[in-house]
């Protein structure tokens, strides 16, 4: 979603050590919009978003079943 994606990864780029390592990833408007709706959802249903371990624990097993289905 960057207008100059090239230009922004150079500038992230130049933060790494030599030797050092970059991920970068990208999404497109198909992934953006699920990660859109899982969030809403999220905040919907969960009253605290606050990190905590209990927190990914209860998100894990409510996404769970739809991760399942994705991948059949």
């Amino acid at each position: 979603m960057q207008m100059k994606p090239r230009e922004m990864a150079t500038h992230v780029l130049s933060f790494v050590r030599p030797g050092g390592v970059a991920i970068l990833t990208c999404f497109d408007s198909v992934s953006a919009f699920s990660e859109i709706a899982r969030r809403y959802l999220a905040s919907s249903i969960f009253e605290d978003l606050e990190y905590s371990e209990e927190l990914v624990s209860q998100l894990v097993d409510f996404f769970t079943p739809d991760s399942y289905l994705l991948s059949r």
